[in-house]
């Protein structure tokens, strides 16, 4: 059995417990803690100097991005994996193929997506809250994360894979189940 936790900035990190599980982060979690493989969506350009140096700076296991933007980071990062994206946003279809990597408006939704395809059999999401994201926020109102993110955890599901909240405090928990640590 393999637990892969997938780590976001949100405001329920804080209640994120290390629990000696493989983690899989995004954007400048590094500022937060430590992550074991790192995933970036997004051009460099797109982060603040102080994420941009964070991201820099993190000595994560792997790096992924999209291949569309891996060229971007190239002068930043070392330690790379590409991937290109499936060809259309919240597509589970593609699910456990490298060639092409499902994904939707939020970095998490790859990052997911990723630890899947390292045979992960559970998956918890931790820090993942994107209600108060200020760019995905409004995507939140409209149902979209909620739908995408039910849409792949009923695929998951079907393939055997779990996929959980890591606290109650996430605005996912209305969606999919808390994780029992025990």
């Amino acid at each position: 059995m393999k637990t892969i936790e997938v780590l976001g900035t949100g405001p329920s990190i804080q209640q994120y417990q290390d629990r000696g599980n493989s983690t899989i982060g995004v954007n400048d979690i590094f500022r937060i803690r430590y992550v074991d493989r790192l995933l970036i969506m997004d051009r460099p350009d797109r982060f603040s100097k102080y994420q941009l140096d964070v991201i820099v700076n993190s000595k994560p296991v792997m790096f992924y991005t999209d291949s569309h933007v891996a060229k971007l980071w190239k002068p930043y990062l070392k330690c790379f994996f590409t991937f290109k994206k499936a060809k259309k946003p919240a597509d589970p279809s593609t699910l456990g193929n490298w060639k092409r990597v499902p994904y939707h408006v939020d970095s998490t939704y790859t990052a997911v997506c990723l630890a899947y395809l390292l045979r992960a059999d559970t998956i918890i999401l931790n820090g993942v809250d994107l209600r108060d994201h200020p760019d995905l926020k409004h995507y939140w109102k409209q149902g979209v994360i909620q739908k995408a993110y039910g849409s792949l955890q009923y695929e998951l599901n079907r393939r055997g894979t779990g996929l959980f909240v890591g606290s109650l405090d996430s605005p996912l928990s209305n969606i999919l189940p808390l994780y029992n640590y025990g």
